[in-house]
């Protein structure tokens, strides 16, 4: 007999190859029913991120000659004016940076010259984002392919999406053989507890596969080959993988 030594590389990328032809037909379904699927295309951000500058920190938006002569205030969710000369708003952290900012001094940094007039010092670095600053609208954050996890889910949903193109993962088939197992109580008598089929469901979730009503597990079946073949058929006819 000759002993061929296998070539894992070329099993798994053979694997692939027969699992990616056979794999779900793409199916777009809503965020909350996205989990465990893989994405089908990439995600891309439907805008940029933030979609507007915002402010880093509370404080104060400005624009010209300190002291600034306060005329509002800017809270997250709201839409400001455009900054006059001389002017400035109290901005609360992730509000909308208004448009004409020259400057914005954290609050701890601020001081009142007089009453409705702030002056102080900026930092130097700018204490806002601008907007595309973490990523520019269309741009691919996660490929064809990617494991949808709540985190996933979170960046989708950060980026504008409600629904996501996703395929489902192949439906799995659990067959457990041997005479010598017993598949409950303890073992005894001749024979031990399998201890592989209750868990293999819980490992093909964790993969990506859905365990299929009645093969999860199913067996033991009876060690023959005339069982072993009508077991592995039944199976192959339920599921995708066995």
């Amino acid at each position: 007999m000759t002993i061929i030594a296998p070539d894992w590389a070329t099993a798994r990328a053979e694997a692939y190859r027969v699992g990616a032809e056979s794999s779900a037909e793409p199916a777009q379904v809503s965020l909350e029913d996205a989990d465990g699927a893989t994405l089908a295309t990439p995600l891309v951000t439907l805008t940029d991120l933030p979609a507007f500058p915002t402010s880093s920190v509370d404080g104060f938006a400005a624009r010209g000659t300190p002291p600034w002569r306060v005329v509002g205030q800017v809270l997250a969710g709201s839409v400001p004016e455009r900054l006059e000369d001389g002017t400035a708003v109290e901005i609360a952290t992730g509000a909308m940076v208004p448009e004409g900012i020259e400057a914005l001094v954290r609050v701890e940094d601020s001081e009142s010259p007089q009453p409705g007039h702030v002056t102080g010092e900026p930092r130097p670095r700018p204490d806002w984002r601008d907007a595309g600053e973490e990523a520019a609208k269309g741009e691919e954050l996660l490929p064809a392919g990617t494991p949808v996890t709540p985190g996933v889910i979170g960046l989708a949903a950060s980026c504008g999406y409600d629904d996501l193109m996703v395929r489902r993962g192949p439906r799995a088939a659990v067959l457990v053989f041997g005479d010598e197992l017993a598949i409950s109580g303890a073992p005894g008598d001749g024979r031990v507890r399998d201890s592989l089929g209750p868990s293999m469901p819980a490992w093909l979730r964790r993969f990506g596969a859905e365990p299929v009503a009645g093969f999860a597990p199913r067996g033991p079946v009876e060690d023959t080959l005339d069982a072993h073949v009508a077991a592995i058929r039944d199976a192959l006819d339920a599921a995708d993988l066995v």
